[in-house]
């Protein structure tokens, strides 16, 4: 599953989740306003606008974390753990 996310206005917004197949826990088609489920190229996309807080990851080796920006950085190098990201304010 990939999800992706966006910073607008120094919050987390959350655009979309991306995955191959349906499981436990996984959306079956668009519950809120403005979402949309599409099938692109064998996989569903869940397209969305959603802000939230501060973005709380459980990280695992078998899962392979990783957060791409400008970069990618690999969120599993410190261990299996929960990860809090946040905006830095910018300016």
């Amino acid at each position: 599953m990939v999800s992706r996310y966006v910073v607008e206005d120094g919050r987390i917004v959350q655009i979309a989740e991306e995955f191959d197949q349906h499981g436990f826990g996984m959306p079956y088609g668009a519950d809120r306003p403005g979402e949309k489920l599409e099938l692109r190229e064998g996989r569903f996309v869940l397209h969305m606008q959603r802000a939230i807080g501060p973005l709380y990851i459980r990280v695992g080796e078998a899962y392979g974390n990783r957060l791409e920006a400008a970069g990618s950085l690999d969120l599993t190098q410190w261990g299996a753990r929960r990860l809090e990201l946040v905006p830095l304010p910018c300016g």
